[in-house]
Order: structure tokens, then C-alpha cells, then sequence
């Protein structure tokens, strides 16, 4: 659950659209100023601040800086307006996690708001031995997502001139789908360093692939799943959190880099493991030793950039729930992969036998 603090004179209008995009996963308390906001995080520290810059006054913003340097470490989410270029300033000096040019533009407004949530909710393992390089690579991501975030930031305040030229206006999509695409690498980047200690509970697979399912339908874009599994699989411990992540990046792959093909889910049980194959229809070009396609930065689609870290990841995470992982191609258009969960008999189930 993400605290979120929200420091806006929009109320309550900004906090109810932040609390309808993330649902459950969010409660957001209001503050009218940046004094109030740091009386409410004393009593309790947020897990993300909210500056809605367009609606607080200018003498309110030297408080905002200090509020901001006592909540270190914490997400932050500025609103600001396109035609506020002091005010877009300001939240680039403050280095906010994310920016919301129109917090009613609700596709960009979830966008934002998933991403801080998720940037922010699995913190590094400790005692790891990687734990080096995990705080390199985070340190990397810090500083390419620095200056590449006024780049977006302007591009879109380009975009929205009603005088700009055909020709200008292609240009600018282009460069900010470049930025985009950069900025993706980067966070699974982040997130591949960020891996959290497992949260575990207990599983029905079936049951949660079919839900999986539903939500990839219903994203932009949206993933062609289909699922076989039978109405009740032997329970399991496990991390849901981590599992669907993991399972995301494995059904996107099989779909393909435009994620249009179809994806066929088919999971079987028996005694002692869980079987679970997932076939993507498209062609996909994996290393003479299919198993490579696991390792970070290893370029399978030919692209020229790391497109399987997200492999690495979910990789990553089905090791840590003791499960393995085979990866092979089908037919000259497909892909398969297979992932084998070993099934530990619960205490109540030899009991219920």
C-alpha cells in the first residue's frame, strides 16, 4: 500500500483522480500548504509527495523546497503546466521522480503515477554480494533519467503549439519517442537493480494466471493471452508481485517487439511440480545457446540495445521461487517458453489428504 501525501488547493479534485487510477494501491491524504503537509508527515512519512504547483502560490514555494530536502528519499510527483515555464523550473531543479502536464490526461497521469509507484516499492536486497554493482547500476539510471527528463518535459510543451509546422511536429514525435524508449531501458534497468525480498503467500496459479491474463488484455497496448490451466492447482508460496512482473515480461516477449502476436498459456499439475508453457506465434532470433537469451544485455531481436533484460529479470525472479526456466524455438515462427514450479506439500493439505 503507497502512502501518498498530495499538497494542492485543487481539493479535493487532484487527490480523488490519483486515488481512481491507482485504486487500492494508494491512499492519498491532502495538505492546503506546505506547512500543513509537513505537520501530516510527522505524524506519518509518505511514500509519495505530490506538488500540484499550478494551484499553489509562488510565496509558497520556498517552503516547498525545504519540505521536499526534510521528505529525502521519497517519491515525487509534480503538476505543473505547460504555459508555467518558472514553475517547470522549479520541479526540474527539484528532481521529481515524474511530471503530469495535465493531471486529467489519465493514460500519462497512470503512466506517471504506476511508474513512481514502482520505481519506489522494491527496495535493494541486503547482503547481497551484487550489492556493488546493484548501486552502480541504480547510480547509472540516476544520471541518464536526469537530464533526459527536461528533454521530455520540453518536447511535450512543443508539441502543444497550435503554430508549429507539419514538418517540426513529426520531428518532435519522433524525439520524444526516442526519449521514451530510452527512458524504458532505463527504469527495467533500475527495476532489474531494485529486486525486493519476496513477499510470500499462498498461490493458486491457475487462478492467478487467469487473472494476469485479464489485466494484459485490457493494457495499452494490449497482449493477445490466452490460458488453459485447470479450475484448481495445488497451492504454492509465492511472491504476486514479483510472479506477474516476471510472467509480463515473458508473455511480452513471446508477443513480439509490437506485441501483436498471439500468446497461448498452458499450465499442467502434477504431484510434485506445476508446469506451466508459454507459446508466442512470431519469430523471434535466440543465441546458438538458446539459454544466452537470459543473460543481461544479450541483443536476441538484433536490435542493437539490451532486449532481453527483461528475460534476465523474470529469470531472476523464478530462480528465487525455485522454479526453472527453458527457453527454445518452436518453429520458424514461434517461441516457447517453459517454467517448471516445484510443489512443496502444505501442512493442511497432508492433513485435508
Amino acid at each position: 500500500m503507497t502512502k501518498a501525501l498530495v499538497v494542492t488547493h485543487r481539493d479535493p479534485v487532484l487527490p480523488a483522480v490519483l486515488q481512481a487510477l491507482a485504486g487500492s494501491d494508494l491512499v492519498a491524504a491532502t495538505a492546503p500548504s506546505a506547512e500543513s503537509a509537513r505537520q501530516r508527515a510527522g505524524r506519518g512519512r509518505p511514500d509519495l509527495l505530490v506538488l500540484d504547483l499550478c494551484t499553489l502560490p509562488a510565496a509558497e514555494h520556498p517552503a516547498l523546497k525545504t519540505l521536499v530536502a526534510e521528505l529525502h528519499g521519497v517519491a515525487l510527483l509534480a503538476v505543473v503546466g505547460a504555459e508555467q515555464p518558472r514553475r517547470l523550473r522549479m520541479a526540474i531543479e527539484l528532481q521529481c521522480d515524474a511530471l503530469l502536464l495535465d493531471p486529467f490526461d489519465l493514460d500519462t497521469a497512470a503512466a506517471a503515477l504506476e511508474r513512481v509507484i514502482r520505481r519506489r516499492a522494491a527496495p535493494p536486497r541486503e547482503s547481497d554480494p551484487l550489492e556493488g554493482l546493484s548501486t552502480f547500476l541504480k547510480g547509472l539510471a540516476h544520471e541518464i533519467l536526469n537530464p533526459l527528463f527536461p528533454i521530455t518535459a520540453f518536447l511535450q510543451i512543443l508539441q502543444r503549439d497550435p503554430a508549429l509546422p507539419g514538418e517540426l511536429r513529426e520531428r518532435y514525435d519522433k524525439m520524444l519517442d526516442g526519449t521514451r524508449r530510452i527512458e524504458k531501458t532505463v527504469r527495467d534497468l533500475e527495476c532489474f537493480a531494485r529486486v525486493r525480498k519476496p513477499q510470500r503467500s499462498l498461490l493458486d496459479l491457475g487462478e492467478f494466471l487467469r487473472d494476469a491474463a485479464a489485466r494484459w488484455r485490457e493494457q495499452e497496448p494490449a497482449l493477445d493471452v490466452t490460458v488453459e490451466a485447470p479450475a484448481a492447482t495445488p497451492r504454492m508460496l509465492a511472491d504476486r508481485e514479483q510472479l506477474g512482473v516476471a510472467f509480463h515480461h515473458l508473455v511480452a516477449f513471446a508477443a513480439g517487439g509490437e506485441r501483436l502476436a498471439p500468446v497461448e498459456l498452458s499450465l499442467r499439475a502434477n504431484a510434485t511440480r506445476l508446469d506451466l508453457v508459454i507459446l508466442g506465434h512470431v519469430a523471434v532470433k535466440l543465441p546458438p545457446r538458446p539459454a544466452d537469451a537470459l543473460l543481461p544485455y544479450h541483443d536476441s531481436q538484433g536490435a542493437g540495445r539490451p532486449g532481453t533484460l527483461e528475460l534476465a529479470a523474470a529469470w531472476g525472479i523464478l530462480r528465487s521461487h525455485r522454479a526453472t526456466l527453458d527457453v527454445e524455438a518452436a518453429a520458424a515462427d514461434a517461441v516457447r517458453f517453459t517454467v517448471s514450479f516445484p510443489i512443496a506439500p502444505l501442512p493442511r493439505d497432508r492433513a485435508a489428504g
